[in-house]
Parts: C-alpha cells; sequence; structure tokens
C-alpha cells in the first residue's frame, strides 16, 4: 500500500465539508461522510488506478480524479451516505497518494485544479 499524503489544501476542503454536512444534516451525517471520506482515501492508497479513476484533458495531466461515491460499499451499510457529490483530486507514484483536493462535483473542476 502507498503512503497517504494530504495536503494542507485538502485538509482544510475536509473541515468545510463536515463543517457544512454537520450544519445541513446534523452530527451523524457528517460522522457518516467523515468516514466515507476516510475510506476513500483508503481505498486510493491500496489502488490509485482503482475503477471509477479518471483524468480530465483541462486540468494537470498528472492529477487524477476519484468521486467518493465509489467507495461507498465499503462502508458499514448503517454507516453510508444517500448521494455523495464530492470528488477527490490526486496524484500518485510508485510510494505515494497525494491528496490535492475534495471538491464537490458541481463546481467547476478545471477552474479549481488547472
Amino acid at each position: 500500500m502507498r503512503r497517504l499524503v494530504i495536503t494542507a489544501q485538502a485538509r482544510a476542503d475536509v473541515r468545510a465539508v463536515l463543517r457544512e454536512s454537520r450544519l445541513k444534516f446534523g452530527p451523524l451525517a457528517r460522522a457518516r461522510y467523515r468516514h466515507l471520506i476516510e475510506a476513500a482515501y483508503r481505498d486510493l492508497a491500496e489502488n490509485p488506478a482503482r475503477p471509477g479513476v479518471a483524468m480530465l484533458a483541462d486540468i494537470a495531466a498528472d492529477l487524477r480524479l476519484y468521486p467518493i461515491r465509489h467507495s461507498n460499499a465499503r462502508v458499514l451499510a448503517p454507516d453510508r451516505v444517500g448521494h455523495p457529490r464530492h470528488v477527490i483530486a490526486f496524484r500518485f507514484d510508485e510510494t505515494k497518494v497525494e491528496i490535492v483536493h475534495l471538491l464537490h462535483d458541481s463546481m467547476d473542476l478545471p477552474a479549481r485544479l488547472g
């Protein structure tokens, strides 16, 4: 398994997403979303080329995108998120996976990542 590196920006993104989740949906929903994000990070550390990983032509060539919904089935049933909408932007090499951002899928991803 590759080492997981989470940038300061990605940490700030996660804090903002979890804060918003708590405000809109409550503390249990926040906890479920946190579990899902952690599962997605583990999945990427295990296999950064896993199904669901994509590239966009309008972003840096080394960046990959992974919708966290692809990891939802790996979370225990009571902790699953109904319709997760966030995407992890990351890069990887032989030794590590670097998490760069956690963005909502409705955002202009090329503008945020370009």
